[in-house]
Formats: C-alpha cells, structure tokens, sequence
C-alpha cells in the first residue's frame, strides 16, 4: 500500500490513487495541470498564508486529513479550514484538483 503515500509528483501511471482523489486518474490529473495553474490562480499563491501553503503541499503526498493535521500539528478542526480557505482562493471545487495543484508546484519548486 505504499502508493497511497507516494507525492504526486512522483506518481506513475497505473499507480493506486491517493486517498481523496477516488475516481481520478494519474493521467486526468496530468492533463488538467495546465489549466489548474491559470493567471488568476498564480496571483492567489501569493495571496496563500504559510500554513496553507504547509497544508497544500502536504496534501500532494497523498495523506488523509487525520495524517496531515498530526503532520502539521495543527486539529482536524483547523485542517478543514485551511482546505477550505485554499479551495476558495483557488477556485478548486474538489481535493482531487488541489492534489493536482500540489503536484503542479511540487514540479516548480516553490
């Protein structure tokens, strides 16, 4: 059951799929990557506090929510606000898209 832990950066095809992005495949996230990373959602990185930032890219790791709060020693509670503080400035509707979204910068390095 490693996969389900592997970045998605590093994800191959036919690899399983991480936990919250049930149904997606590695090559649908690949194609919406372009899209995902339009001018409007570039300026909103900025806009992204650092513990969102924390939240994002631990996310692309392919972790459950309970995972990423102990990660980042912060509560479930906090957790669901930060996701969805950062769906609502990314204008992503679905955990799917901001996985794909943590893969896009995991590959930029920011």
């Amino acid at each position: 059951m490693m996969a389900a832990v592997m970045p998605i950066s590093s994800a191959q095809p036919g690899d399983e799929t991480p936990p919250g992005a049930a149904g997606v495949t590695f090559e649908q996230i690949i194609e919406a990557a372009p899209a995902l990373m339009s001018a409007d959602r570039a300026a909103a990185l900025d806009t992204l506090t650092k513990t969102e930032k924390a939240v994002l890219r631990v996310l692309g790791e392919g972790l459950a929510d309970k995972q990423i709060a102990d990660r980042l020693f912060i509560s479930d509670r906090t957790l669901e606000t930060h996701l969805r503080n950062l769906r609502g400035k990314l204008g992503l509707a679905h955990r799917s898209q901001m996985i794909a979204m943590a893969g896009v910068l995991s590959i930029v390095r920011w």
